[in-house]
């Protein structure tokens, strides 16, 4: 008797195909095809390239080769293809290769302990999908006794790859090798295995979590996926995707599925977000990035993400189409028709008829997953206030995601001022020493940025990326925050992996129409060491207060990374050493700060209008500028979602060596014309700013115990008068 508590096993099968498409589906992109709309596009390239079919050796290439998956989707494009025209020429081809495929993987050895039919593991759950869709195409057209016994064995053995998984738990890859377990099961109409890849199984004494426990564990309770990174989390959401649309063709809606939150410690979690009670569903994923993006979409990139700004989401296929089509969500309408209008002629499009998610690499399969000629319009607006999941929060224009660790504060004016700090742990192997790391935002563009990658093959990626001096945080005695401060030759660390929590604390989240604030602590990255910051937000100004706190003497160094260029350049050359991090900063100067002056305005040359920095110094400190590494020589970064070349790229730097310091600087536009003068208070004491600008001079204050900011007029602005 198979167990089920939430009633996700398909009753019953019905007719195929019903992995890839459905029978339904097939007849209508036929339809709309014979319309002449822009499936017509998509079916001439599906049977173009069927009319040119690859040229199949008689023994086909070892997996390790990297091969074989080129020849299964041939199998699946004619296949796909003799289902849209009747054409036996199609169909026969298809059995051909699809038959020399499964008796040379029935052949195959395991390698390495889990792969058969490819070298890695994501790539071996991709292939199980593919051959789940390929044989589900081929047995909704009357296979021969020994044809469909031979397709079977073979799909079936795909079981021993999925067993031996080398991710068992949290992670994405592990999330594909439940979504391939899946597919073999539904194609195969078994039960067990469907029943396997939602709640799990034990193969040789260990236990492989499943669908269901990441729904309700890894999956936050603010719907942001548990490796806190924009890629990962679409990666793993297409994954998803790709799960819900499986049991939506056999019956069962796992899109709108309330599952309980998972409130306690399961076997080996890889990270500690558990609760609070309540129920979840998949569509807060779909959801939580549209409340991570500022205003124009662009994100942060933090971590290992690349995704620029939430148009790239086509690169991860038609995971919106689906969405609209399962819950009609407004915003994902919205969110196409921009990714839409945002690529137009562009140099990726090399279909401009199709929808840009068929640029992706199944598009000229996806197709036939999508209802919908055209969709509306749609609408989303950031004033809209909004829970998301079971903890997240969206009022007033700001987010905040406490699960994640994260908050978003956002100026009332479309391209206002906005920023996004991150103050979460580090939990995941995909995320990088940046406890409180801030971003900021002004006029649509990003003004500061993260450090850049040629990907996990990039020698800068460990001793760069993995670095915190790489963000726009402190950094303590030269070395990277817990858990990457020991050096290591991994690039690939977490906090459990120490048995060590680092996570930060919200203090503070102040949505407001007058001002926005937050304040977020972290005293678990650096012993003995307490980094605490305070953002505030008006219409004019960002305020970023950064106190570090300590009983003992450390060099400090304050950065920010900028999408730009010091209007003051010059200084003299300064050597930054040899640390990890500090080794590729480049054209290091020490600006000149006005001898005991400790308030310094620079200028910066943006994109778009020049920004500019006022440093309200600590007492003895240096005022650094400096160029970040350039990428590796064959080392090309592909930014996703990325429509402009990348600008140029400085940092400045304060850096000065104490127990305790405040650091303070306000980000405005050149033209601003602001003041501000700390009247009172050091780094763990309230402080008071007197803030003069062009209505007038006000005092913010910002306790030091009882978090909260406060501005209050001190003069009055000066009337206008009708002339």
């Amino acid at each position: 008797m198979l167990s089920d508590p939430f009633q996700l096993i398909p009753k019953h099968f019905p007719d195929r195909p019903r992995i890839l498409a459905r029978a339904g589906d097939i007849e209508r992109s036929r339809s709309h095809a014979e319309q002449g709309t822009w499936f017509q596009v998509a079916l001439k390239r599906l049977l173009d390239n069927a009319d040119n079919p690859l040229a199949v050796p008689s023994e086909l290439p070892a997996p390790e080769s990297n091969e074989i998956q080129q020849f299964l989707t041939e199998a699946t494009r004619q296949a796909l293809a003799f289902h849209h025209t009747d054409k036996e020429e199609y169909r026969d081809r298809a059995l051909a290769l699809f038959r020399k495929i499964s008796a040379a993987y029935l052949s195959w050895p395991i390698l390495l302990g889990h792969y058969r039919g490819t070298t890695n593991g994501l790539a071996e759950s991709r292939f199980t999908l593919s051959m789940a869709q390929g044989y589900d195409l081929l047995a909704a057209t009357d296979l021969d006794a020994e044809d469909d016994e031979l397709f079977r064995a073979a799909l079936s053995s795909t079981r021993d790859t999925s067993d031996r998984s080398e991710h068992k738990t949290c992670g994405n890859h592990n999330s594909w090798a439940l979504v391939a377990r899946m597919s073999a099961g539904i194609s195969l109409e078994d039960s067990k295995l469907i029943q396997d890849a939602l709640y799990g199984w034990e193969f040789e004494g260990v236990y492989q979590y499943g669908l269901v426990h990441q729904l309700r564990h890894d999956w936050l309770a603010d719907g942001f996926h548990w490796e806190r990174t924009p890629g990962y989390h679409y990666y793993t959401l297409m994954a998803f995707t790709e799960a819900a649309l499986m049991l939506q063709h056999s019956g069962v809606n796992l899109w709108d599925k309330k599952l309980p939150s998972q409130d306690e410690q399961s076997d080996r979690d890889l990270h500690r977000a558990y609760g609070p009670n309540g129920l979840k569903t998949l569509k807060s994923a779909f959801d939580v990035p549209f409340y991570m993006a500022f205003a124009n979409g662009d994100l942060s990139l933090v971590h290992d993400s690349g995704l620029v700004n939430l148009r790239g989401a086509w690169i991860w296929g038609p995971i919106y189409e689906l969405a609209w089509q399962a819950y009609g969500d407004e915003k994902y309408a919205w969110l196409l028709n921009k990714i839409e209008s945002d690529y137009r002629g562009s140099s990726e499009r090399k279909f401009p008829q199709l929808p840009m998610s068929l640029e992706a690499s199944k598009g000229e399969f996806d197709f036939v997953r999508i209802r919908d000629v055209a969709v509306p319009e749609g609408s989303f607006k950031l004033n809209d206030n909004c829970q998301i999941s079971l903890t997240g929060r969206h009022e007033q224009k700001c987010t905040l995601l406490p699960t994640t660790g994260v908050t978003v504060l956002r100026a009332k004016e479309p391209d206002g001022l906005s920023t996004s700090i991150f103050w979460g742990p580090h939990s995941a192997g995909h995320q990088s020493p940046a406890a409180l790391h801030l971003d900021i935002w002004s006029d649509n563009r990003m003004l500061t940025c993260a450090p850049t990658s040629g990907g996990y093959g990039d020698p800068n990626h460990l001793t760069w990326v993995r670095s915190t001096i790489a963000h726009n945080t402190v950094t303590v005695d030269e070395t990277a925050m817990f858990p990457c401060d020991e050096e290591s030759d991994s690039i690939w660390e977490a906090d459990s992996w120490r048995n060590r929590p680092s996570d930060g604390e919200l203090l503070l989240f102040q949505p407001g129409e007058r001002l926005s604030a937050c304040r977020v602590r972290n005293e678990s990255v650096y012993p003995g060491v307490k980094l605490d910051r305070t953002i505030v937000l008006t219409s004019d100004f960002v305020l970023d207060i950064f106190r570090v706190i300590s009983g003992g003497t450390h060099l400090y160094d304050y950065a920010t990374h900028l999408h730009a260029e010091l209007c003051q350049p010059g200084g003299t050359p300064i050597d930054m050493a040899e640390r990890r991090g500090y080794q590729h900063l480049r054209e290091a100067v020490l600006l000149n700060t006005g001898g005991s002056k400790r308030t310094v305005s620079l200028d910066w040359n943006t994109s778009g209008p020049r920004q500019r920095s006022i440093h309200l110094l600590p007492p003895d400190s240096k005022l650094i500028a400096a160029k970040p590494p350039e990428l590796a020589e064959g080392m090309p970064h592909k930014q996703l979602g990325a429509i402009r070349e990348d600008d140029p790229r400085e940092l400045i730097l304060v850096r000065t060596r104490c127990e305790s310091a405040l650091f303070v600087t306000l980000w405005t536009k050149q033209d601003a014309e602001i003041e501000i003068v700390l009247e009172s208070g050091e780094a763990a004491e309230d402080l008071c700013f007197v803030i003069q600008g062009r209505t007038g001079t006000q005092r913010m204050s910002l306790p030091f115990d009882e978090p909260r900011a406060a501005l209050s007029s001190e003069v009055p602005p000066p009337s206008v008068h009708a002339p």
